[in-house]
């Protein structure tokens, strides 16, 4: 519980700049702003609970490299 309370601070201001990246990486990708929601949401959390790492990097950046792989080629 005690780590609960240590990281839902930070959880939150992870997610306030989260779901509004993660709606314009999914309008940039040509993809409705649903879907970059969805992903914000749904990605972290189930990369949360079933990761085995303590430290998980987990949110929007993943679509960044889908991004800029296509611009560079």
């Amino acid at each position: 519980m005690k780590l609960v309370k240590e990281n839902i601070g930070p959880g939150i201001v992870v997610s306030l700049v989260s779901i509004p990246l993660s709606t314009a990486l999914s309008m940039a990708s040509l993809c409705t702003p649903m879907m970059g929601l969805s992903s914000a949401i749904y990605g972290p959390a189930i990369g949360g609970l079933l990761g085995g790492s303590d430290y998980n990097i987990l949110g929007p950046a993943g679509a960044l490299v889908a991004i800029l792989s296509s611009l560079v080629t």
